[in-house]
Parts: C-alpha cells; structure tokens; sequence
C-alpha cells in the first residue's frame, strides 16, 4: 500500500511539474511583441489595409512598385534582403531605392540577408542574418537611417505555424534572438502574388479575402514587390481598397494599435502585456495652437528635421520627435512626428 501512494505521489508532483512547464512555456512564448497571423484582429478597425512587400529590392519591379506608390498617394512598409534578388551591398542601383523608399515617406523593415529558414540556423548566423541588413541600411543611409524594429522571417517561419499555448522548441530558440532586434510581424492576408499567372490574379486573392469592411479579413496584406504580376496588380487593388471604404495603415501604426508603442519603444525582449486599442495611438492634440505654430514653415519631403522642428501639413502643426529624420511624411510616420493643433 505504501508503495502504490509512493508512486501516486511521484506521478502526482511529475504532473505538477509537466504542468508548469508547459504553462511557464506558454508565457514566455507570449511574452514577445509580435503582430501575429490573425485574419480579423481585433485591435484594428475592419477597414484597415497595410500593404507590405517583402524580399526588396530587384532590377525589374521595385521601382515600378514605388512608382504606382506614387502616383496613388499610398504609404507602404517593405521588407528588405541583403542577398537574395539582388545585391544590396554590391549593386549602386539597389542602394539607390533604398534611398528612394524612405525619401517618399514608405517605411524599411528586415526580411534576413539571405532568405534562409531561420530555425534551420545557429544562434550566432540568425543574429548575423538581422544585423548585416541593420549594417547595411545604415551604410546606405548613414546618419539619415532609421532604425529597422520590424523582422518579417521568410517564410513566416517557425511564427506562422506556432502554437502560443504549446510553442515549438524552434520558437523558443528563435523568438528571443529575433526580439532583441524587431518586432516580428506576420500577416492577415496573403495575396499570393507568387503564385499568379497575371496581376488580376492578385487582386482577385486579396478581394476575396477583405470583401467589404465588416464582411471580411482585414489587417496586414503580405505582397512581393519582385513580380512583374504584383506590378500589374496593385493599381486596380489600391482602387479597390479606396473605393470601398477601407483605409491605408503602415504596419508600424498596426504595431502601435497592438501595443501602444512604437517597434522601436518594444524592441529589447522585455515581457510585454499588449493593450487593444481600436485605432493607433494618436498624440493628445490641444484645442488651441500655441501662438506661432501656425506661422511654422510647409512639410518640404526630403528636407532633414531635427528633434523640436516644428512644420504645418495639410494645415495641421507637427513636431519632430524622437529622433532627427530625412523628411518623413507626418501622417505616417508618428515615431518621428507627433501631431499638433490644427490651424484654421
């Protein structure tokens, strides 16, 4: 008798223990900010279309792609490859639309240098994959360079498929390195550009997944911006998002909805609790402009600001803050920017 409670008891502490593992894994696996691969998330409003490219730059469509950005007055955020459809740190051309993203206001993030599966790396080859595109985008840019606190992983992986509440060895291993760099960020919607024979294969891909706001997914839409189909696309699928009621975000406002900072703000690997917020977190604007503001010279894109500069932008005052930046568009880029009193 004593020995059957003997093994009762050693199976019932065993137990306890698989029990709090499991759950202490759970927590930690949380713990990191990430945007995540929800459809419909519930810290954004449902018309809220983030249109972001991975695997930039190549010879043929990037450019393209920042010009339909242009002509269409829309803000983007693209995921960059030191070496993958071409050279970054060896073509003088790819280095040039780098310079030409952040000079039109769209937001740089990292996609690793080569585009390997992460997990299949040791620990010191990720950190290698994430700090040579950090080194290279801040030769590039030198003092005009922004941070890059947004990770995409190829592949989605190992956050794609990864259980929040029974986490992959690969996910543990991996998230904390990633963390101490970017937030990672997945997608609601991916168009599979990749995959299609024509750009009106894109657009039917995206279509049918957003509908109409309240009807269908919402959020962060992954694109490629080295398909000549992507190219044909995206003009009749920026249409259609303004045509029926969607609105563009930029996946650092989506991060900002998520958690009420910035990447920037989350990025170190510190345990954080996200908050939920409906809309991105918007500076507090007085009733009435401070006597002056309203004198502050035009936004000029380009032109470089330095903390406490202060600009009017669609007849609103704005004041470089955080840190001195090469031009960003205001309405975009709230790191940089915080919003003022509107002046009549």
């Amino acid at each position: 008798m004593k020995s059957i409670k003997r093994l009762a008891w050693t199976l019932g502490v065993a137990g306890s223990l698989l029990f709090s593992l499991a759950s202490s894994s759970s927590a930690f696996a949380q713990s990191y900010p990430e945007i995540d691969f929800s459809s419909r998330p519930n810290y954004l409003p449902n018309n809220a279309i983030s249109l972001t490219f991975d695997d930039a730059p190549d010879w043929n469509n990037t450019a393209q792609i920042l010009d339909i950005l242009r002509a269409k007055n829309v803000k983007a955020t693209f995921f960059l490859n030191a070496e993958n459809w071409s050279s970054l740190s060896a073509d003088a051309a790819m280095q040039d639309l780098v310079r030409r993203m952040v000079n039109e206001g769209h937001e740089l993030a990292n996609h690793s240098s080569h585009h390997l599966h992460i997990a299949s790396l040791t620990d010191s080859d990720i950190e290698a994959e994430l700090s040579s595109v950090e080194n290279l985008v801040s030769s590039i840019l030198g003092s005009k360079a922004p941070r890059l606190t947004m990770f995409r992983a190829p592949f989605g992986e190992p956050y794609q498929l990864n259980d929040a509440n029974n986490p992959s060895s690969d996910y543990l291993r991996v998230a904390p390195i990633i963390a101490k760099h970017a937030v990672h960020v997945g997608w609601a919607i991916d168009a599979f550009d990749y995959n299609c024979p024509n750009g009106e294969c894109v657009i039917n891909n995206v279509v049918s997944k957003i509908q109409t706001p309240g009807n269908g997914d919402y959020g962060i839409v992954l694109l490629h911006s080295v398909h000549a189909q992507t190219v044909e696309g995206l003009p009749g699928l920026i249409d259609y998002v303004r045509n029926n009621g969607f609105q563009f975000w930029t996946a650092e406002q989506v991060v900002q909805a998520r958690y009420g900072k910035s990447s920037a703000e989350l990025v170190g690997g510190a345990p954080v609790q996200p908050t939920q917020p409906t809309q991105p977190t918007q500076p507090t604007q007085p009733t009435q402009p401070a006597s002056g503001d309203c004198d502050s010279p035009a936004w000029v894109q380009g032109q470089w600001y330095n903390i406490g500069d202060k600009v009017l932008y669609n007849d609103q005052v704005f004041t470089a803050q955080n840190e001195p930046n090469p031009g960003y568009d205001p309405i975009i880029s709230y790191w940089f920017w915080a919003a003022g009193p509107k002046c009549n």
